[in-house]
């Protein structure tokens, strides 16, 4: 092919470059994680919420733990 204009030859180019096509690869990694957590926070506003959840929350603060329970290390035996 030939410019109308000055009559040099034109140099036919690809459309996509690789550049771009890695440009496409880290932008589609960056808003990858944003699309699901916008699409799962919709998939939540559509389920039933429990009924009873108050009575639970309520129970699990009043719950005692065992004191021979040794997570919490508030029971460690001193020698002496």
């Amino acid at each position: 092919m030939v410019c109308g204009q000055c009559g040099d030859p034109l140099i036919k180019r690809s459309v996509v470059k690789p550049t771009q096509i890695f440009a496409l690869i880290a932008a589609t990694a960056m808003i990858a994680p944003f699309v699901f957590m916008v699409v799962s926070s919709l998939k939540n506003l559509n389920r039933r919420k429990p009924q009873n959840s108050n009575g639970t929350i309520a129970m699990i603060l009043v719950a005692k733990r065992d004191p021979s329970d040794k997570l919490f290390g508030d029971n460690i035996e001193s020698k002496g």
